[in-house]
C-alpha cells in the first residue's frame, strides 16, 4: 500500500536576523487543507496552520534587497550592453 506526502514543500524561504535575537529562518508547506510554517530558531522549530477557509488575502511586497540586487543587475547590463 502506498501512503500519499501529506504535505509539499513549497519554494521560496524567509530569514530574519535581529541584532540580539538568533538567525530564524522559515519554511511554508501545502497540506491538502491548510498550510503549515514552520519557523527554525536555533534548536527550536514552530509551527503554525493556516487553514484555507481563514485565509482572507496573500499579499506580496518587494524588499530593501530586490531593489538593492535590480540596481546591481541593472548596472551589470548597461555595462555588459555598452
Amino acid at each position: 500500500m502506498t501512503r500519499e506526502k501529506e504535505y509539499r514543500r513549497l519554494p521560496g524561504r524567509g530569514r530574519k536576523a535581529g541584532f540580539f535575537a538568533a538567525r530564524t529562518s522559515s519554511q511554508l508547506y501545502l497540506g491538502r487543507d491548510h498550510l503549515l510554517s514552520v519557523e527554525r530558531t536555533g534548536w527550536t522549530e514552530n509551527y503554525r496552520r493556516f487553514y484555507f477557509t481563514d485565509i482572507q488575502a496573500v499579499v506580496v511586497c518587494k524588499t530593501k534587497r530586490a531593489l538593492v540586487w535590480n540596481c546591481v543587475l541593472g548596472v551589470l547590463a548597461l555595462g555588459l550592453a555598452a
